[in-house]
């Protein structure tokens, strides 16, 4: 079902959705003090398991995850087109190259980002602690959404 909606709409804005849920299911996952303020002590008094709201933002985070992940290829295809000034329902004889390529930088980008992410996030973790370091990943994949969205612009 992602692969349609991002065929549908805009790949840009469905990652830029998935990161914005992503964001929700950091800030559900602890009780970060920021970036807003007694909100999340809010959401741990309403659901004082932490296993409760652990499984609450993994449910959230899931489906983001794929709003994110699942658009990547078509949207970096879509800008490959872009660039070289093919319409999107255009032939374009260099097609294969350019997704062999891209496919290649997305997977490297990708094994990077499994390498250094658990060492950027364990870092952060340890100099805040948990629930602010999720408070800090919200306010990380929040810039990262508005970033996406501005893309789209250019």
């Amino acid at each position: 079902p992602v692969g349609r909606i991002a065929d549908r709409a805009a790949p840009h804005a469905c990652i830029a959705a998935g990161l914005v849920g992503i964001a929700v299911g950091f800030f559900l996952l602890g009780t970060p003090k920021f970036p807003i303020p007694y909100l999340g002590e809010a959401w741990a008094k309403l659901l004082p398991n932490v296993i409760a709201r652990s499984a609450v933002a993994l449910c959230v985070i899931g489906p983001s995850a794929a709003l994110t992940f699942v658009p990547s290829m078509p949207a970096l295809i879509m800008e490959a087109r872009k660039r070289n000034g093919i319409g999107r329902n255009d032939n374009w004889p260099g097609e294969e190259v350019w997704h062999d390529s891209l496919s290649g930088a997305l997977s490297a980008a990708w094994s990077a980002g499994a390498f250094v992410g658990p060492l950027a996030g364990g870092a952060v973790v340890r100099g805040l602690g948990f629930d602010d370091a999720t408070g800090v990943f919200c306010v990380v994949l929040g810039a990262m959404a508005a970033l996406q969205l501005a893309s789209m612009l250019y």
